[in-house]
Parts: structure tokens; sequence; C-alpha cells
């Protein structure tokens, strides 16, 4: 009995379809509301606020927890950084080592250097970054100079006006 019915409404929808226009459009009117509400509906994650990409603000990082000659008992001092070429492509990184360990002999540090540029706009724009590793050999209670050739910063403006900010992430020791 109702795929009998099925089939009459059916029949009735397909002739007033096809003979009135103001129930095409009425039916197109359906549809499309019918398909926006069922896009909304099935949207992952709800509405679009919740969606949102976010941009994640890094957290301080501790490194103590990477540091063989503790952050107290070590100073990295004098850091200068210069380009090594006009074009801009490697610079060199140089400054003293310290180590204030009372037993530990320093093998090696690892450093990360950001580069913005701070003159685009009110807030710097990071244009590079690395993380590298620095043997030194420095013996407790010693300083050391070091040089390190800082290459693979690619797309760095080749100007004199960048900010280069660095961290020493981890220390190894002997």
């Amino acid at each position: 009995m109702t795929t009998i019915i099925s089939v009459v409404l059916g029949c009735l929808l397909l002739w007033l379809a096809a003979t009135s226009p103001r129930f095409r459009r009425f039916s197109v009117m359906v549809v499309v509301l019918f398909a926006i509400s069922a896009g909304i509906w099935l949207l992952p994650g709800g509405p679009p606020e919740k969606q949102a990409i976010k941009f994640a603000v890094p957290q301080p990082a501790s490194y103590e927890e990477f540091m063989e000659v503790p952050a107290a008992e070590l100073a990295v001092t004098g850091v200068s950084i210069q380009r090594r070429d006009a074009a801009g492509e490697g610079y060199k990184i140089s400054g003293k080592i310290e180590n204030r360990s009372k037993s530990a002999t320093l093998s090696s540090i690892k450093m990360k250097i950001a580069v913005s540029d701070c003159r685009a706009s009110a807030r710097c724009v990071v244009v590079g970054e690395r993380t590298f590793r620095i043997k030194a050999e420095v013996p407790s209670g010693q300083t050391k100079d070091f040089t390190y050739e800082l290459t693979g910063l690619r797309g760095v403006p080749s100007r004199d006006d960048l900010t280069w900010n660095w961290d020493v992430t981890a220390s190894y020791a002997k």
C-alpha cells in the first residue's frame, strides 16, 4: 500500500515540476535549503568559529633536561654574527664559551638561532631559524673562543638591520 502511495506522490510531483514554473522554483529553493542545512549539520567540529585556525604561542622553553653541564655553570658571551659574503648566503657566528663547572669538561653545545625582520611591521617576523651544534673542548674552569660557519638560512634578506636571537638548547660533557 505504501509503495502505491509513494509512486502516486512521485508522479504528482513530476507532473507539477513539468507543468508549473512556480513549483519548480519552490522545489529548487527547498533542495538548496536542505543542502545548506545538511552541510551545516554535518560539518565536523561544529560552527566555523570553533574550526578557526589557532596560532599557538610557543611556551618559553626550558632546556634544563638537555644540559649535561648545567646552564648556571655555562656562559656564552660576546656572540657576534656577521655576513660571510655580500650575497648573504652564509654567516659566521663567534663568541666565547665559559665552563664554570667544577668537574665536567664541556665537549659541545647546541644553539638555536632565530633571525627576525622587525622593520616591516610593529611585530617582528621570523625569516630564518636553525639549530646547530658547536664542538668546543672547554675544560672545567676555562674559557675558549668559538667560531661556526652558519649556513642553511635560506630566504634571509641580505640586510644588516635584522634581529638575531640565540639560545643554548643543550650542552654535552665528556
